[in-house]
């Protein structure tokens, strides 16, 4: 089994739809290239998403910032090549939501980093819109749960249309969650 092969492998298990998306042959517009470390960045829409140097380095002071905030819960808005999240994982971080605006840096990621792994973990949820995002707060995070949203500066300048509304559609859903939990439910929740 490839990379790919594996990474479909781990995305199918929690779901199918975006498996398929994922299979569908073409719109791969990443233009990927070697770090001085030897490792991988990509450049789109004339940004490179990582460090040109060294990425895990990079990674880990992301992963600081995170971190420090002592959170339940991480929604990182975008994947990129998985470095931060990785690293989160590998500091014990396992709950984490991961919207990736960008299916073209998507589909590129997946034929050549292998995020099996931390895909296929339990509370480790890879999201393609806003709405699939929504639908994970509401149904993995308890209205107790701290949330923090993390998102990188080339995230932030690519995909600023998608970032504001991602952010205001997390905030409104996180907010309904812990009202609803309270005695007081509108009756729309699932509990």
């Amino acid at each position: 089994m490839d990379i790919f092969e594996r990474n479909l492998h781990a995305i199918e298990a929690k779901d199918r739809t975006l498996s398929d998306m994922l299979m569908i042959p073409g719109g791969e517009a990443t233009a990927f290239e070697e770090t001085r470390s030897g490792d991988l960045t990509f450049r789109y829409k004339d940004l490179y998403f990582h460090s040109r140097y060294d990425p895990w380095k990079e990674a880990l002071s992301q992963a600081r910032e995170v971190l420090k905030k002592k959170s339940d819960w991480v929604v990182l808005f975008g994947l990129g090549c998985g470095y931060l999240l990785k690293t989160l994982v590998k500091k014990g971080k396992k709950k984490i939501i991961v919207f990736e605006p960008g299916v073209e840096i998507l589909k590129g990621v997946m034929r050549r980093v292998d995020l099996s792994g931390e895909l296929a973990l339990k509370d480790v949820h890879l999201c393609v819109n806003a709405g699939s995002v929504v639908s994970k707060v509401r149904d993995e995070v308890e209205g107790i749960d701290d949330l923090i949203g993390y998102q990188a500066l080339p995230y932030r300048q690519a995909f600023h249309a998608e970032l504001k509304e991602y952010i205001e559609r997390v905030r409104n859903a996180n907010t309904t969650k812990a009202g609803c939990e309270k005695e007081n439910c509108c009756g729309q929740c699932r509990h």
